[in-house]
């Protein structure tokens, strides 16, 4: 708990830390942009699933904390796995099938940026 930070109101840059393709880094460029037009996405391309991705995950976030990033974790299955207590901030979802977590998850940020969206007065484009 000592390392938690706290997530910047607006901030300069945003780190994501997800596969270069797809459309999660998308969605992310088109709001994060839209809300903040001055904001700098850095992507640090890792594989969300499959064998070696968890390692992967795990170095990207520790070059993220390097450069001081605040670090966002999305998880699910084991409650205490490793990029769970890496996050200053983190979204659970106590289940083991990875379609499930996905889906949930996407729900959850889908509400975000909807209530984002909303705060903004911006019509929803996405």
């Amino acid at each position: 708990e000592a390392h938690k930070k706290k997530i910047p109101f607006m901030p300069k840059c945003i780190g994501v830390l997800t596969s270069n393709t797809g459309a999660v880094i998308r969605d992310i460029i088109n709001v994060s942009t839209r809300r903040n037009p001055n904001v700098y996405i850095k992507l640090l391309p890792v594989p969300v699933q499959g064998t070696g991705a968890a390692e992967k995950i795990v170095k990207a976030i520790e070059t993220m904390r390097k450069q001081g990033g605040v670090v966002v974790t999305l998880t699910g299955f084991r409650e205490q796995n490793r990029i769970r207590r890496m996050g200053d901030w983190n979204i659970y979802i106590p289940v083991e099938h990875y379609g499930m977590v996905e889906s949930i998850h996407n729900l959850i940020l889908q509400q975000i940026v909807d209530m984002i969206v909303e705060a903004d007065g911006i019509a929803m484009k996405i």
